[in-house]
């Protein structure tokens, strides 16, 4: 099952590039999962936010995480300018990469749930106008230099346990 998933991810992002005539091109994903119940997810309350939630906060009975990072081409991240602020093609891309990952995850959700497993997904929409003020918009990290696109997908079922 794993080896189908990552399948389906890679698959995705290659169609997706070739279907959508979008600026942003990527490299091919990386795909892992993990136990939803791994020791290593309490940290995240230490290091990101006493709030982040807990797969089992998502879905009651989570076994299973999928994650998945998809990396910009390399030329990407060197458009930004140098600063505060993103460059427009580094914004572009952020907001197709964000599109995609929607759209990747509402495709594993619909093949998970043919399957049987138990899921959850959160789409989240992302809109940025590249008017005169879009930089207001863009600030960043000034070290900042690639970005992480990673979204979770929990499921439950023995199948793809960990």
């Amino acid at each position: 099952m794993k080896k189908e998933i990552e399948k389906i991810i890679k698959n995705y992002v290659s169609e997706y590039q070739k279907e959508n005539n979008l600026d942003t091109k990527w490299r091919e994903p990386i795909v892992k999962f993990a136990d939803a119940k791994d020791k290593m997810f309490k940290e995240l309350k230490k290091v990101v936010n006493e709030d982040h939630l807990m797969p089992e906060d998502l879905l009651a009975g989570a076994e299973s995480i999928i994650a998945f990072f998809i990396p910009f081409e390399k030329t990407i991240p060197e458009t930004n300018i140098k600063g505060k602020y993103s460059s427009k093609q580094w914004a572009s891309a952020y907001i197709e990469t964000n599109t995609l990952i929607g759209n990747l995850n509402e495709n594993i959700s619909k093949y998970l749930k043919e399957k049987g497993y138990q899921q959850i997904f959160k789409r989240k929409r992302i809109s940025i106008s590249f008017s005169t003020s879009y930089p207001q918009l863009l600030r960043r990290n000034s070290n900042e230099s690639v970005v992480t696109q990673t979204r979770s997908l929990y499921s439950r079922n023995g199948n793809l346990r960990y």
